[in-house]
């Protein structure tokens, strides 16, 4: 069981993660919708939910303390594992997310990257 806040934030978000993300095949699969696309959207989803609670967080806790961790790392957490093409538009969108975070905090953007997720995976070592 999670010791603090901070911890107990990270088992909700892994636990969301997985419970988003537990039936894809299934779904996919009753709906005759495409597993990869499913898969996209569900995550697209999860990084735009991450921004929301960043949003909702008390300013002053939006970068990590005692109850609540870093966004890089919470993002980190949700986003974990996908097997989206590094130049899936799911990268592309949770770029835009990552850069609107850093553009709010004034934080320089002079990064390049090869692919979509590169870029994501900038961003984040970025923001912690």
């Amino acid at each position: 069981a999670p010791t603090d806040g901070a911890e107990e934030e990270m088992s909700c978000d892994t636990w969301a993660r997985m419970t988003m993300t537990s039936s894809l095949a299934e779904y996919a699969r009753n709906e005759e919708c495409n597993f990869a696309d499913v898969e996209q959207k569900r995550a697209t989803g999860i990084a735009l939910a991450a921004i929301v609670v960043h949003a909702m967080t008390t300013p002053s806790m939006r970068w990590g303390g005692d109850e609540y961790p870093p966004i890089a790392a919470r993002l980190t957490a949700l986003i974990d594992g996908y097997c989206q093409p590094s130049n899936s538009n799911f990268w592309l969108y949770t770029a835009c997310l990552l850069v609107a975070l850093m553009r709010e905090d004034r934080r320089p953007l002079a990064i390049s990257s090869s692919s979509y997720k590169e870029l994501v995976e900038t961003l984040l070592a970025e923001l912690a």
